[in-house]
């Protein structure tokens, strides 16, 4: 049993550690305002 917590709380940390802190970090306002703006030119 301990070692499958173990083996989930490793999946947990290795998916947060390669994916996650990249979408988790929140942003101020003034620059998520401007990541939208870049991202409506874009498309236009």
């Amino acid at each position: 049993m301990i070692l499958w917590t173990a083996f989930t709380y490793l999946l947990f940390v290795l998916y947060f550690w390669l994916f996650s802190r990249h979408r988790l970090i929140v942003k101020v306002s003034e620059e998520e305002f401007a990541i939208i703006a870049k991202a409506e030119e874009e498309l236009n």
